[in-house]
């Protein structure tokens, strides 16, 4: 059984350690996708992350052959991809936070907040603009992280 914990990335060693660990085990990562408006003098200038948006449709085609299923909830959409060595590559040479926010990311424009899955089941994600990683551990692996000294709350 496992239970979901919250951590706060306070140093780059939380960060490289929780990435390690998702990297190592996911086999599909989703993204959540929330269109933007760039206003000025209140005036909407353009959309942002949409299908008429060139960056967005760039990182779409980079991530093509990876793509699984895309599901629209609300206002928003979630791609799921497979977690191909190549994906896993453009995240390895990214931190987790500030470069996952839709509009600053090189390699994932458009897209926040990713989701990390092993066998259909959600092991964590990342809450992109506010440093918070959540994983699921079972007894074992939270006492691999408290090891490595990584404060785990349960709230």
């Amino acid at each position: 059984m496992t239970n979901k914990y919250w951590i706060e990335c306070t140093d780059k060693n939380t960060e490289y350690f929780i990435k390690y660990y998702l990297l190592k085990h996911a086999d599909t990562i989703s993204f959540i996708n929330k269109p933007w408006r760039e206003v000025s003098y209140f005036i909407i200038i353009r959309k942002k992350g949409t299908k008429n948006d060139k960056k967005f449709i760039d990182t779409l085609e980079k991530l093509r052959k990876n793509f699984i299923k895309k599901e629209n909830k609300n206002k928003h959409s979630i791609y799921y991809y497979k977690f191909s060595d190549n994906i896993k590559q453009m995240f390895n040479t990214k931190k987790l936070f500030n470069q996952l926010t839709p509009e600053f990311s090189k390699n994932f424009y458009g897209f926040e907040d990713p989701t990390f899955y092993k066998n259909n089941k959600i092991i964590g994600g990342v809450i992109s603009h506010e440093n918070y990683f959540y994983v699921y551990l079972d007894n074992k692996q939270k006492e691999n992280f408290e090891k490595k000294k990584i404060h785990l709350r349960t709230d």
